[in-house]
């Protein structure tokens, strides 16, 4: 076999060199068309010609007779491919091209080519079509991102510059509904905290797109360099040169080799259809090593294709890509945490998780304490609205409370992410975003927190057992005004019941009353501690919760919320049957008795998570129970004593 490669002296035509040469046995032949000496040994591998042309081509030099493939990696495409792809096509020469476009596409396919030629043979065009194609499927909502940190040549500042302001493209735009349409929609995360993303829908895509029936395709460029970002944008709209964006360029290199920073290189697909949630991602250090290695394998297994000018992501020789690109499957939910006081409770939890969950960013308003903790934790710190993510835990104040957080859980329901929302919430607030939830198919739940504690749902399982005998009478417990809806989550679900009265409230003393309510047949006295300190509203939040079920054979004790439960029978059952003074009970591994808080809590994180996330449970993850025990909250509170003012001393 004989191969042309030119342009083999360029970051990309190096590396199909090398490629090819480790493919290639001593009966094949290669022309170099590059500027300088190569390294000719063949080493058992096939014979090399270097031949220093330049192009445009003026004559077909002899060098070339006989050549099967001509592969040009030589940028920028749009100067070159038309006139070598019909120079191949006139001598027989099948034709690959680590770039292209669509006019060019479209002028060689008007010539009925009698050889193969495939264009976009690299990453971008190439490798962005053909992820895409892997995952998506008709009707399915598909995000891609394509880009990262990499050093700049004049060709690939050429062909962005091309890329953009090109008619056959569509900068601003995303496919939907079977034509690009201008999209405002929330953006994605982006990869890194440094990076920006830009939408911008390809000419190749879009055929994809046409071919496979997305409701919506989303592409976006992304640049890890808020330099170059500014000056590409600038060489758009004409104020500078592509001179002025490569001094930007070498600026910013000059910085990361400082700094240490790692280059990278990432394309990541996401669809949401019909079949589920199916992604794919592909990550390097050097994506012109990369192009390289898809156009080597592009020409090896171009021969077998039949005449035309096509995308090679459109040609069956893209299935040879699989060889040489590894390809991340692994399902992951991505998620983001929004607000950074209690949400630093998710936030840690998630970022340290090494199952399926992802955190991927932090929402704020843009203050140090959620910039510190995304910065803490390596993920981007977000302003406003995103999308693309799988779930987002809101731990921001809802509207009961006069904060924002009920907004924010409209706005990303809205924009097609699962939301998981701090109590406490009004519960028409609630109703509102299960009716969002609903219209956009996602899920939306409130959460306690605290009810998904391995302790929580121990005392829970315990009482079922009880309350499945009738053997529950009373049961006491012990709470503070600023968990106090938690708190009554958690008494409903161990009861599986509601209040079934208003409830009777009768204060203690200064900063503390009682509440007492049947509950399905269940004496339940809620002691309250209600004191508040103006400048830090959610401190003395303690006891969280303690309780005592009464039963006619003894007492079910639970001392706090982090604490094994404690089984204590009635005194003259100890007499007359000599057993134990107490029992502690664990249904679990006794290992978790005496597991840490941080490691409950990380528990409690993972399992409200994925009870947002399970698709496969009921259709909402909110019961009437939950909202009736919220709507009896809200009125107790509108009848509950003025808390008890501390700190003002101060």
């Amino acid at each position: 076999m004989k191969i042309i490669v030119v342009g083999a002296g360029g970051t990309v035509g190096r590396s199909a060199v090398r490629h090819l040469r480790a493919r290639l046995t001593a009966s094949d032949e290669l022309v170099l068309v590059r500027r300088g000496p190569a390294d000719t040994d063949p080493e058992g591998g096939p014979a090399i010609t270097v031949l220093d042309v330049r192009l445009p081509l003026t004559d077909w030099p002899a060098e070339f007779a006989d050549a099967d493939v001509l592969l040009s990696c030589a940028g920028p495409s749009y100067r070159y491919t038309d006139a070598l792809a019909r120079r191949c096509d006139a001598r027989g020469v099948a034709y690959v091209d680590v770039g292209g476009d669509r006019p060019c596409l479209d002028a060689l396919a008007r010539v009925e080519p009698t050889v193969p030629i495939l264009l976009g043979a690299g990453v971008q065009p190439g490798l962005l079509a053909w992820l895409i194609g892997e995952v998506a499927e008709p009707g399915a909502d598909v995000l891609a991102l394509c880009g990262g940190a990499q050093p700049l040549s004049q060709a690939a500042v050429a062909e962005y510059a091309r890329s953009v302001t090109d008619p056959d493209g569509w900068p601003g735009r995303a496919w939907v509904a079977g034509s690009p349409e201008t999209d405002t929609s929330a953006p994605p995360v982006p990869p890194t905290a440094s990076a920006t993303v830009h939408l911008h829908l390809d000419a190749e895509s879009a055929d994809l797109a046409a071919r496979i029936g997305p409701a919506r395709l989303r592409c976006f460029n992304v640049v890890d360099a808020p330099r170059i970002a500014a000056a590409l944008g600038r060489l758009v709209s004409g104020e500078i040169s592509v001179d002025d964006v490569l001094d930007a360029a070498r600026h910013h290199e000059g910085a990361d080799a400082e700094s240490d920073r790692a280059p990278y290189f990432t394309i990541a697909v996401t669809s949401r259809g019909p079949t589920g949630v199916r992604r794919a991602r592909i990550t390097v250090d050097d994506s012109y090593a990369l192009s390289g290695a898809v156009a080597a394998a592009t020409v090896l297994a171009v021969r077998a294709e039949p005449a035309g000018a096509r995308w090679a992501s459109a040609s069956a020789a893209a299935a040879s890509w699989a060889d040489v690109v590894e390809v991340d499957r692994t399902p992951t939910a991505e998620c983001i945490v929004v607000g950074a006081t209690f949400g630093r409770v998710y936030a840690q939890a998630l970022a340290a998780d090494r199952g399926p969950l992802a955190l991927v960013g932090i929402g704020g308003v843009g203050g140090p304490r959620s910039t510190d903790l995304a910065a803490t934790l390596d993920v981007p710190a977000l302003r406003g609205t995103v999308s693309g993510v799988d779930a987002a835990v809101v731990a921001v104040r809802g509207e009961v409370v006069g904060g924002a957080g009920d907004e924010l859980v409209d706005d990303l329901l809205r924009a097609g992410v699962c939301v998981l929302q701090e109590h406490p919430v009004d519960a028409r607030a609630m109703g509102r975003h299960l009716q969002i939830a609903a219209e956009h198919g996602l899920r939306y739940a409130p959460t306690g927190f605290y009810e998904h504690l391995p302790t929580s749902r121990r005392w829970m399982a315990a009482m079922h057992r009880l309350r499945s005998a009738g053997a529950v009478a009373h049961l006491s417990v012990r709470t503070s005004m600023q968990v106090l809806e938690r708190a009554l989550l958690i008494v409903a679900d161990g009861l599986e019941a509601v209040p079934l009265e208003a409830g009777r409230i009768t204060p203690i003393r200064p900063g503390a009353f009682l509440v007492s309510a049947d509950w399905g047949g269940v004496a339940v006295d809620i002691a309250v501690n209600n004191r508040r300190d103006p400048d830090d509203p959610d401190a003395n939040s303690h006891p969280i919760f303690s309780a005592a079920a009464v039963t006619g054979g003894g007492e079910l004790s639970w001392p706090h919320i982090h604490a094994p439960l404690r089984w204590t029978p009635h005194p003259e059952i100890v007499v007359e049957d000599h057993v134990a003074a107490f029992t502690l009970l664990d249904d679990e591994d006794s290992a978790d008795r005496s597991a840490d808080v941080a490691a409950l809590w990380a528990s409690a994180v993972r399992t409200s998570v994925h009870a947002v996330l399970d698709s496969a449970a009921t259709p909402t993850p909110v019961s009437g129970r939950h909202l009736a025990v919220v709507d009896w909250w809200q009125h107790l509170c509108a009848r509950a004593p003025q808390p008890e003012l501390i700190g003002l001393e101060r």
